[in-house]
């Protein structure tokens, strides 16, 4: 499967990327996106059979995936308090139980 079947909206991820303004956060889309591309990365001893599993079975629209990233690493106390040990529901404020 070529790339251009593989991902939708390739090419508006990466000019989302590149507008955003917080140097931290446009970083962290460039990791996340990279990592997209290792997942997908076929090695030298991989089969096909091994390939096929680490595809998506659909293609994958990279800009609902870089906006929504964009939307959780924009977030630093919440992300801070992920990082600290806290639940996603105690860093959010959103903990009934404590």
């Amino acid at each position: 499967m070529s790339d251009e079947a593989l991902f939708v909206n390739a090419k508006q991820s990466s000019d989302f990327i590149a507008q955003v303004e917080d140097e931290v956060v446009r970083n962290l889309l460039r990791v996340a996106v990279a990592q997209v591309g290792i997942r997908i990365a076929r090695g030298p001893s991989v089969s096909d059979h091994e390939l096929a599993e680490k595809l998506p079975t659909t293609p994958f629209d990279l800009l609902f995936f870089v906006q929504v990233l964009y939307k959780m690493f924009s977030q630093r106390r919440l992300l801070q308090d992920v990082l600290d040990g806290k639940t996603p529901a105690q860093a959010s404020g959103w903990d009934d139980d404590g």
